[in-house]
């Protein structure tokens, strides 16, 4: 049987597979490690990293990206949503809404640092 690959379709569609990969890559890596026996995602990163970039890398676990990926998707439907035809209920593209340009702007972020 042969596996079909898609293709996101969006940026943000992209920014979510890109991070639902390297959790799954992460989580894996850290139950099979002896790295990781007894450390938190946090206390291994900094003490492999240390520094204030150590420490930000460290905030990003995979419990939280997955939280972010989330995020992406829920802002992503949202987006694709017809416009409301009511004016009292929630406009989508009938106006300007800024938490879609900041997942547009985030998902643009990730494609280019994660490359891997």
């Amino acid at each position: 049987m042969t596996e079909t690959k898609t293709v996101p379709a969006t940026a943000l569609e992209a920014a979510v597979a890109l991070l639902r990969k390297h959790v799954e890559n992460a989580r894996d890596e850290m139950d099979t490690n002896p790295y990781w026996e007894g450390a938190s995602f946090y206390q291994g990163i900094d003490n492999a990293c240390g520094g204030g970039a150590g420490r930000l890398a460290a905030l990003l676990s995979p419990e939280v990206a997955d939280l972010l990926a989330d995020l992406l998707e829920e802002l992503e439907r949202q987006q694709n949503m017809p416009p409301c035809s009511d004016p009292s209920g929630v406009c989508n593209h009938c106006e300007w809404r800024p938490d879609f340009v900041v997942a547009d702007a985030l998902a643009s972020a990730l494609k280019g640092a994660g490359r891997g």
